[in-house]
């Protein structure tokens, strides 16, 4: 992670990064190196390796995506983080949602109505910002020209 594991709190604690990033996180990570060993994807990036395996290997998948999801949800956060975004991306939201609060409770109904364990996302697409929800492992890199913004774990 790009932070200590306290420097999230209060709003996530020490012993909950440690579990989700050091046992749950480094799990997909370890199987699917286990996976990919000896075979042409060996020196692969994760973002290759889920999508060469997406649709023809789903265990494969379900690991590789999920390595990448949850590296790209520690980049997501950060100390002090937070808040109304500015910029470019203030004006995208703000032309694409009405608002940057419309655009958050958009974000967090998608995350609230997914069933089980999954993502929400902010990802980029030709036609404009979209948000949308995955479930388990699935992630908007499967998806032609989406491009990940943010991601909100949900489990």
């Amino acid at each position: 992670m790009p932070y200590a594991y306290t420097a999230l709190e209060p709003h996530i604690g020490k012993q909950t990064l440690e579990i989700h990033h050091d046992k749950h996180h480094a799990k997909y990570v370890t199987t699917t190196n286990a996976m990919i060993a000896g075979t042409d994807m060996e020196k692969d990036d994760v973002v290759t390796i889920l999508r060469k395996a997406h649709g023809t290997n789903q265990g494969l998948f379900n690991n590789a995506a999920q390595s990448y999801n949850h590296a790209f949800y520690w980049d997501c956060m950060k100390p002090n983080g937070g808040g109304k975004p500015t910029g470019k991306l203030a004006t995208l939201i703000d032309k694409q949602f009405g608002s940057y609060d419309k655009f958050r409770t958009e974000f967090i109904n998608a995350g609230m109505t997914a069933f089980g364990s999954g993502w929400a996302w902010l990802v980029w697409t030709p036609s404009g910002l979209k948000v949308t929800k995955t479930i388990g492992a699935d992630c908007p890199l499967t998806e032609k020209d989406a491009v990940p913004l943010l991601t909100m774990d949900v489990w």
